[in-house]
């Protein structure tokens, strides 16, 4: 169990990045880029899977006799294939930014220029 001092305030958007090495069995936390919290996960309660492969990402267990649970809301949940490191985590940005890394996506003019040419290609097979 890990503990500290709170770092989100009301109404304000946050960033939390959870990654776990299965190398070292380390999952840390972080919210908006800063690490917050970091373990050793020799139990792999941090792994995905189980029955049904069944991920939660909220659940108030309540048996350490504490609500953990606090009202809020996910506006977004991304899950990587791999463990992120603390410069890939810095890369995602603050909450609401478009991460600096990934797929890119086309551009307006390319994808207009694609419509126009499956428009063309349409109608010389109507013809």
């Amino acid at each position: 169990m890990s503990s500290g001092s709170g770092v989100f305030s009301p109404d304000v958007l946050a960033r939390v990045v959870l990654t776990r090495d299965s190398g070292t069995n380390t999952v840390t936390g972080y919210v908006n880029g800063a690490q917050q919290i970091s373990f050793n996960d020799s139990g792999s309660i941090a792994v995905f899977g189980g029955p049904n492969n069944i991920i939660r990402f909220f659940e108030d267990d309540i048996a350490t006799g504490q609500s953990e649970a606090s009202p809020g809301r996910a506006t977004e949940i991304q899950i990587y294939n791999g463990a992120l490191t603390s410069a890939d985590v810095r890369l995602l940005g603050g909450p609401g930014e478009i991460p600096t890394s990934g797929v890119p996506e086309p551009a307006a003019l390319t994808l207009v220029g694609f419509g126009l040419l499956s428009l063309g290609l349409v109608r010389r097979l109507k013809a």
